[in-house]
């Protein structure tokens, strides 16, 4: 069996106007994309990303990257 070495980050948040801007603070987007500038470029490489409507406005972003 391969030994992939992955960890999933699973942000939840809202997303009330329909739009958002990284650049906002305590926005999902803003969020999602803090998380995002942490990861290296080789040993956190993301394998996959996801977004889930869990609710009316309520959004789950998964994010697979290399452990």
């Amino acid at each position: 069996m391969a030994a992939y070495n992955t960890l999933t980050k699973i942000i939840v948040g809202t997303v009330p106007s329909g739009t958002q801007d990284s650049g906002t603070t305590g926005t999902l987007a803003e969020l999602i994309n803090t998380f995002w500038q942490t990861l290296d470029s080789t040993s956190g490489a993301v394998q996959s990303m996801t977004s889930v409507q869990v609710a009316p406005y309520t959004v789950a972003v998964i994010i697979v990257y290399l452990g």
